[in-house]
């Protein structure tokens, strides 16, 4: 059993790490996620904390927003596996951390997608070799591996990018922890949507506005607080019938149906 290390965004956000996610986990939830059977309607997720998850179809893997909730034996176990994208949001200290990223490039060879602005930075400092780091312009689509990766500008406290994301037959999307901006054009069968804290800009209402636009077959809500939760459900309840909810549990391999 092993302790978190927390997120270095000041003590407030330290505290709603503690809050939200379990202070040690079972070594093996990371395993679980790469041994789950999975078919091609299936995906297996692990939520980290704030909006970092981790996703597996039955095609290939892709990391967003692992902040510094990845640590070494995590890696080693990433490493494992083929790892297909790492892909950022934007720099805040929730979602980006240099030395995390530099690491899990390092074991994995993933290829880094991130916000333009957060690219540039990267680029600059030279933490990550530049053939392994991509800019996520609006609108461009870069095939890595198994994954198809599209950047969709969001709406936040600077700049920040939406991924939608194609992994063999299940469409995937993003929000960070962005309001809403019109992702119509962002189909997708599972969607990672932002209901709040600590985010200014992420809401229940922005979340379902999110949900209405892309018409996921589930839900898995990130980047919030228990209250904001339950809005998010009741809204729900009203506005997306059929749709699978989940609230995303730290460091718990799940697996999910997509038909």
């Amino acid at each position: 059993m092993r302790h978190l290390r927390p997120v270095t965004v000041g003590l407030s956000l330290v505290m709603m790490i503690f809050a939200s996610a379990p202070c040690a986990r079972a070594e093996s939830e990371l395993e679980k996620l790469f041994a789950a059977p999975l078919g091609g309607n299936d995906a297996a997720y692990m939520f980290l904390a704030f909006s970092g998850v981790i996703v597996r179809t039955s095609a290939g893997t892709v990391v967003i927003d692992p902040a510094n909730l990845l640590m070494g034996d995590d890696i080693a176990v990433l490493a494992k596996h083929k790892i297909d994208a790492l892909l950022y949001t934007h720099s805040h200290g929730d979602h980006y951390d240099t030395a995390t990223a530099r690491d899990i490039v390092r074991a994995t060879g993933a290829m880094v997608v991130a916000d333009p602005s957060l690219a540039a930075t990267i680029r600059a400092s030279g933490a990550i070799p530049a053939d392994k780091l991509l800019s996520a312009t609006s609108g461009r689509t870069f095939t890595i591996g198994a994954a198809k990766v599209r950047g969709v500008a969001g709406r936040h406290v600077g700049p920040i990018t939406l991924f939608h994301v194609l992994l063999g037959e299940i469409s995937i999307f993003h929000g960070g922890d962005s309001a809403h901006v019109p992702v119509a054009d962002c189909p997708s069968r599972l969607a990672f949507l932002p209901v709040g804290a600590p985010s200014p800009t992420a809401s229940p209402a922005n979340a379902l506005k999110m949900a209405l636009d892309v018409k996921p077959k589930a839900v898995v809500l990130i980047h919030g607080q228990e209250g904001q939760y339950a809005e998010f459900n009741a809204l729900a309840a009203k506005e997306l019938p059929g749709a699978v909810v989940e609230i995303g549990e730290p460091f718990k391999a799940k697996v999910v149906r997509l038909d």
